[in-house]
C-alpha cells in the first residue's frame, strides 16, 4: 500500500509541477537605481528582443502575469517584470502609481536596455501605469536622444485622463499625451467606454509626433487579462494575449520615426514636466450630484426592444431619468432592479426611467434582459452614436432631466436607486412626490 501511494504521489507531483514550473521566472534579481532604489525584477526567457512589464497600479497579480511572461518568452520575447509595489511600498489601488517617480522608470528603462546593439526594448504597461510609462518615457528620451535600442511602447487599456470621468462632461487628457513621441501600440478591449474615445486618444498622441497603431479586443473589457469576474471569452483571449503581444512588437520594429526639425525641439523634450503631477485620481463623488451650468439635454431619439421609438422631446414636462449602461458592465447590472424599484416609487406621468444600451448587438441586449429583466424601456445604440453628444466616459453614467429637457442631475457609476438618500434627493431636487 506505501508503495502504491508513493507511485501515485510521485505522478501527482510529475504531472502537477510542470504547471508551476511554466510560470516560474529563469531569474530573479534586484535591480539598483540611480537614485538607490532597488527594484526586484523576475526574468522571463533570454532573447535581444525585450520587453519591460510594468505592473499596473494594481500589482503584478503574478498567478495570471507569470504564465503569460512565460508564454511570451516561448515566443523569442524576454520579459522583465518589475515589482514597483514591493519595491516602493506600495498598497495595490488607483491612486498607486503616484508613488513612483517618472524618473525611477526612466532610470529602469536604462537600465533594461539589451546589451545586443541590434536588440530592442519594448515597454509594455495597462491602466494608470501607462501614464507613468509616458512621463518616464519623456523624461529618458531628454537625456538620451539617440539611443536606437528603445523600440516603442505597448499600451494596454490605457488611462490616460486627466480627470476622473464625470457626467456629461468632456474628456480631458494628461499633458503627456501629446508630449510623446514614440511608436506606440494600443490594445483596447472592445467591452470598455474607452474604446469609443481610442480615434481621439490615438490623434492626440499623433499631434506629439508619434506613430500609432490600435488593436480593438474582441469579447473583452478592461483588465481582461488578470480580473477576479473574467468570462470565459476573456480567459480564451488572455491566453492569446502573447500572440498579440509578439505582433505589436513586430509592428513596432519596423516603425522608423522621422528625425525632428532641426530648429524645433521634440514634443517630448519641449515642455517640462513636474514629476509630482499627472498621477493623481480624484476620488469619486457619491450619491447624485448636481449638474453644472444651465445644459439643455442633447437631442435623443433611439428604439427599445420592442420596436418601440422614443424621442426626449415627447416627454417634455415629466422628470426624465436616463441611464446609458452596457451588459459587459458589471455596476450596470447590479443597478437595474433598484431602477425598476425605483419607477414603482413615482407615476410615470411625473417621472420616467429610460436606459440605454450602448454599443452592442439587438440580438445581444434582448437576450440578455430574458435573464436580467428591466421593468422599464431599454432603448439601442449598437454604433455607439450618443456617446460623443452625451459625452459618455464611462459605464453606468445616469442623467436626471426636469420638466424642460435641461440637466440636472448626474452620476457616474452605479447606484441602489431606491435608498431613501437618493430618492429624498429626486423628490427635492425635481419637486416630485412618491406614491
Amino acid at each position: 500500500m506505501k508503495s502504491l501511494r508513493k507511485l501515485l504521489f510521485f505522478l501527482l507531483i510529475t504531472l502537477v509541477c510542470p504547471l508551476y514550473a511554466s510560470a516560474t521566472p529563469d531569474s530573479n534579481t534586484n535591480l539598483k537605481l540611480a537614485s538607490g532604489t532597488e527594484i526586484p525584477i523576475a526574468r522571463f526567457g533570454n532573447n535581444p528582443q525585450r520587453i519591460l512589464w510594468l505592473p499596473s497600479e494594481y500589482g503584478l497579480e503574478t498567478t495570471e502575469t507569470y504564465p503569460l511572461a512565460r508564454s511570451m518568452a516561448t515566443q523569442g520575447l524576454e520579459v522583465w517584470m518589475p515589482d514597483l509595489h514591493s519595491a516602493y511600498f506600495l498598497t495595490p489601488g488607483r491612486t498607486a502609481m503616484s508613488g513612483v517617480p517618472p524618473q525611477a522608470i526612466a532610470d529602469l528603462i536604462q537600465s533594461s536596455l539589451p546589451d545586443d546593439p541590434q536588440g530592442k526594448l519594448y515597454v509594455l504597461s495597462s491602466e494608470r501605469s501607462a501614464a507613468l510609462a509616458l512621463l518616464a518615457l519623456q523624461q529618458w528620451q531628454k537625456t538620451h536622444p539617440d539611443e536606437t535600442r528603445f523600440g516603442g511602447m505597448i499600451l494596454l487599456h490605457p488611462n490616460l485622463s486627466a480627470n476622473t470621468p464625470e457626467p456629461g462632461q468632456p474628456e480631458s487628457w494628461l499633458p503627456v499625451v501629446e508630449q510623446t513621441r514614440a511608436a506606440l501600440f494600443i490594445i483596447q478591449p472592445e467591452n470598455s467606454g474607452k474604446r469609443f474615445y481610442l480615434t481621439e486618444l490615438s490623434d492626440k498622441l499623433l499631434s506629439g509626433g508619434s506613430i500609432v497603431y490600435s488593436k480593438l479586443v474582441k469579447d473583452a473589457s478592461d483588465g481582461y487579462l488578470t480580473r477576479e469576474d473574467r468570462e470565459e471569452a476573456e480567459i480564451k483571449q488572455a491566453k492569446q494575449f502573447p500572440t498579440l503581444a509578439k505582433q505589436a512588437v513586430e509592428m513596432l520594429t519596423s516603425v522608423k520615426l522621422e528625425a525632428p526639425a532641426a530648429t524645433q525641439p521634440t514634443a517630448a523634450a519641449s515642455t517640462a514636466t513636474d514629476d509630482s503631477k499627472g498621477l493623481t485620481v480624484s476620488d469619486m463623488k457619491e450619491g447624485l450630484q448636481p449638474f453644472p451650468g444651465d445644459k439643455q439635454a442633447p437631442a435623443l431619439k433611439l428604439t427599445d426592444i420592442d420596436g418601440k421609438t422614443h424621442d426626449l422631446q415627447d416627454y417634455r414636462g415629466k422628470v426624465v431619468l436616463l441611464n446609458f449602461w452596457s451588459t459587459w458592465c458589471p455596476p450596470c447590472i447590479k443597478e437595474i432592479p433598484s431602477l425598476g424599484r425605483l419607477q414603482a416609487k413615482f407615476a410615470k406621468d411625473e417621472f420616467v426611467v429610460l436606459s440605454v444600451d450602448v454599443g452592442q448587438p439587438e440580438e445581444d441586449v434582448i437576450a440578455f434582459l430574458e435573464n436580467y429583466p428591466a421593468d422599464y424601456p431599454v432603448m439601442l445604440d449598437p454604433a455607439g452614436n450618443t456617446v460623443k453628444p452625451w459625452d459618455l466616459r464611462a459605464f453606468p453614467t445616469t442623467f436626471v432631466l426636469d420638466r424642460e429637457g435641461y440637466i440636472r442631475l448626474a452620476y457616474f457609476g452605479g447606484l441602489e436607486w431606491d435608498e431613501p438618500a437618493v430618492v429624498d434627493t429626486l423628490k427635492t431636487t425635481m419637486k416630485l412626490e412618491t406614491k
